[in-house]
């Protein structure tokens, strides 16, 4: 019995624990607190614990420890202990976009307080499994356990080699009969996303190329500021020291697009009172961008601003500056590529197959469920609905 949802009803969530946020200025909670939670803390209900999805700078876990928080720990209103700027392109977003805080059922798979957990939460038909662990190990998971019939889709979310980020590894057509299995680093971690239908795994920043400052040409004063004094900031680095004069500056060459147009240029910066930033393009003035400005007094928090651009095909350069007074620091820019649309791509990789044509028959039949999207992306004639004429309008573009 959990006291909070059947005895208070009204309560969405509520603390009694050590979030996130205190790694701003402690060490705790510590890793192994946080495995833990699922057997002592969650035994009384939602917890408000402010997981941050993604790793932080000087604690050991592993992006996909990270990234299990956000399905071990229950919480009915989730806050994400990140700025928000920081989870722009963030390999860890489209499960965090698509991880429910409303559940139906949970399972415990495995696990031992103070040293792994593996548990799995229902929402709908779908199966959201997160896994931690102090200890390097592996995991089973055996489908049996969460499913009885029909085929499902694994979305696993896992660390790479070194847990510094995370890969995303597919598996299709599964049954219960099946069983999942996983090789844990030490601190680390993963989650699984188990459905009937697709999970779309593109965000808005997904089509941004990206540089980063303290990969750009430096001169004057500029200069790197990194581990933990840049740890909001992507890779624990950026470039501060920008103006001040007409020589400290941040250029990046080699910001590179296909062909020629209008582009948004999105720049991440740091600064803790207004400041002005002079942009150049390829060696001509184009703009001032005045009260940048991210949290007062604050030094190390991001914040983003956008600019539209002329580029022309190929590579660019890109120079921030400010000749009448210091800059605010920067973290890196990122230029956002005009996104493709692949008709009838249901499944959301970038390319139309056998499996959007499976997924549309299903969603039509009724067997499983689309989002918005995914039925505007099955409407392959444009004519407002999913039918059995965008079936023929598969098969023709899939036989063409």
């Amino acid at each position: 019995m959990k006291l909070s949802s059947s005895c208070l009803s009204h309560n969405i969530s509520f603390e009694a624990i050590n979030g996130s946020e205190y790694y701003k200025w402690f060490e705790s909670p510590s890793l192994a607190n946080r495995v833990s939670y699922t057997f002592t803390r969650c035994v009384a209900g939602s917890a408000d614990f402010t997981p941050t999805g993604i790793p932080i700078y000087g604690i050991k876990a592993t992006a996909g420890f990270a990234l299990a928080d956000v399905v071990t720990i229950e919480s009915g209103i989730q806050h994400f202990a990140q700025s928000v700027y920081t989870y722009e392109g963030s390999s860890a977003l489209p499960l965090l976009n698509d991880v429910p805080v409303v559940w139906d059922d949970m399972k415990v798979l495995d696990g031992y307080p103070m040293q792994f957990n593996v548990t799995a939460r229902r929402n709908g038909s779908d199966w959201y499994i997160g896994a931690s662990t102090l200890a390097a190990r592996k995991v089973d998971i055996h489908l049996s356990d969460l499913i009885d019939s029909g085929t499902y889709n694994a979305y696993i979310f896992a660390d790479n080699a070194d847990g510094s980020d995370l890969e995303v590894i597919v598996l299709n057509d599964l049954t219960a009969e099946d069983t999942i299995s996983r090789s844990l680093l030490e601190n680390g971690g993963f989650v699984i996303k188990l459905t009937k239908g697709a999970m779309k795994l593109t965000t808005p920043y997904s089509n941004y190329r990206s540089y980063e400052a303290e990969n750009a040409v430096l001169s004057g004063k500029a200069s790197i500021t990194a581990g933990k004094q840049g740890k909001y900031c992507s890779n624990d680095a950026y470039v501060g020291y920008v103006g001040g004069d007409g020589q400290s500056a941040v250029t990046f060459n080699d910001v590179t697009v296909d062909k020629a147009g209008k582009y948004t240029v999105r720049i991440y910066y740091v600064s803790g009172e207004p400041r002005s930033l002079k942009v150049d393009i390829n060696g001509s003035y184009v703009t001032t961008l005045d009260q940048l400005y991210a949290n007062k007094n604050d030094w190390s928090g991001i914040r983003a601003v956008n600019l539209e651009a002329e580029l022309k095909e190929g590579k660019n350069t890109i120079r921030l500056y400010n000749d009448r007074g210091y800059g605010p620091s920067i973290d890196r820019i990122a230029v956002a590529i005009p996104e493709s649309r692949v008709i009838g791509d249901v499944d959301f990789n970038g390319r139309l197959n056998v499996a959007d044509l499976v997924l549309t028959t299903r969603y039509i039949q009724g067997s499983i469920t689309f989002s918005t999207e995914q039925h505007r992306v099955a409407d392959v004639n444009e004519d407002g609905t999913a039918d059995v004429f965008d079936l023929i309008r598969y098969r023709k573009l899939l036989t063409s």
